[in-house]
């Protein structure tokens, strides 16, 4: 018996140029406060229906001529946005905006992050980002209609440059993916987190969705004891705490992220329609930091985003994915609509048994509330921009409410299917779910 995706997700977590601005080495304002941006980006508009949700990626891209630093960022959400988060990237892409994916690609450097209708980040002396000439920025937009009519949504940020950013900022998330909320009934969920390296983090704000009641954190030095440093009971604009002296943490120190939610719904609630995260800007860094439990453990397992080295893209693959009629062992039900999660992981990287020890998926991609009622149902996941080459394909589905990161009864495919993907071309593939993890 194969154990192909023992290690899938415990690795992981495009669009028109649609909107750039001017660029200039100094803000055009006199007002450090409350800088004029030098350069303007917007996603959207976009429809969304009465009581829906929708994750959109768009690609925007720099005209600044120069490499710069970033000091600063200004954003904006219309009514039914969610959350902006930005990234980087180290190429150019131009792909329409379409449906993504929350939490980005294992190559994405995330600079921002923010879930206020407007919001003003600067950032300390010295501190800050730098990017290229040019610079390829997606936006990951998240928008929920709470009302009864169709709303037209957009997002938009500003960058200020300015100059002697010598420590790089990066986003952190502390949290758990493990929920599962019955039908009209609470939930509670801990996570005691060590950080992975020593940071100072500058902000911080629980992240949660409509059915979310609060969010506590609590620092432990040491391990141990340790104060309250954040409360919320706001899922829709919580508050983002500032520590300006910067909160150290280090390896053996425990961020502890504590949520409560009230399903009043007549459907179990998983994560991504749920989340329980502690988020915030820190340095020094190399790249964002996730660290969360999931896959039904308490274990908290990091890992960095951003750091890895996927290539130039250029292509794309079409997974369509089915499941076997009946999978023994299995810890849930299998036609209820539960999360479905794909990865690319390169050939190289990947044997019979699994992915490599060490080893993370190339690309990411999910499907939620795709109903995969009988065999003969599907689910497809188009990948876009991936680099060429052979890769094998892995994925899963979350029977068992732990999110990404796979755990005992959640179902896979037994063995990869290879994939090998040319320049321009749509690669295609079909797998099949049948194996319950043991």
């Amino acid at each position: 018996m194969t154990r192909s995706n023992l290690a899938l997700i415990l690795a992981t977590t495009l669009a028109l140029p649609f909107g750039t601005g001017c660029t200039s080495p100094e803000s055009t304002t006199d007002d450090p406060n409350h800088p004029t941006p030098d350069a303007h980006f917007e996603a959207g508009p976009f429809k969304v229906g009465p009581g829906e949700e929708l994750v959109m990626c768009s690609y925007v891209r720099a005209d600044s001529e120069d490499a710069q630093d970033i000091t600063a960022f200004l954003t904006e959400q219309s009514q039914g946005g969610h959350h902006l988060i930005v990234y980087t990237l180290d190429h150019a892409v131009d792909i329409a905006p379409h449906k993504c994916s929350q939490g980005g690609q294992p190559s994405w450097n995330q600079v921002l992050a923010t879930q206020l209708e407007e919001e003003e980040i600067h950032f300390p002396e010295g501190v800050g980002f730098h990017v290229e000439a040019h610079q390829q920025y997606v936006m990951e937009t998240h928008f929920i209609n709470t009302t009864a009519a169709e709303l037209e949504v957009k997002s938009g940020f500003g960058i200020v440059y300015g100059q002697g950013v010598k420590e790089r900022a990066s986003t952190y998330f502390f949290g758990s993916m493990n929920i599962d909320v019955e039908p009209h009934s609470t939930f509670e969920k801990t996570a005691e987190c060590h950080p992975p390296k020593p940071m100072t983090a500058y902000t911080m704000f629980g992240h949660q969705h409509r059915m979310g009641v609060n969010v506590d954190v609590m620092h432990k030095p040491g391990g141990s004891g340790g104060d309250m440093i954040y409360s919320s009971t706001n899922w829709e604009t919580p508050e983002i705490k500032p520590f300006d002296q910067g909160l150290s943490l280090g390896t053996d120190d425990i961020v502890s992220v504590s949520c409560k939610w009230n399903n009043t719904g007549d459907k179990r609630l998983r994560y991504p329609h749920e989340m329980c995260y502690a988020i915030g800007y820190y340095w020094p860094a190399d790249a964002g930091i996730f660290c969360a439990t999931g896959g039904g453990k308490d274990t908290c397992e990091c890992r960095e985003q951003g750091a890895l080295d996927t290539g130039p893209g250029g292509a794309s693959v079409e997974v369509t994915l089915r499941r076997k009629d009946v999978i023994e062992n299995a810890g849930g039900d299998l036609d209820t609509g539960a999360p479905i999660y794909c990865a690319l992981f390169r050939a190289e990287d990947y044997t019979p048994l699994g992915p490599k020890p060490g080893t993370q998926p190339y690309y990411f991609r999910d499907a939620v509330d795709v109903v995969l009622a009988t065999e003969k149902d599907t689910a497809t996941f188009d990948i876009q921009d991936v680099t060429p080459g052979d890769y094998a394909v892995s994925c899963m589905m979350d029977v068992i409410g732990g999110g990404f990161q796979v755990g005992k009864g959640d179902i896979a495919n037994a063995s990869a299917p290879a994939v090998t993907v040319k320049t321009g071309d749509v690669a295609h593939v079909d797998v099949l779910l049948n194996f319950a993890i043991p």
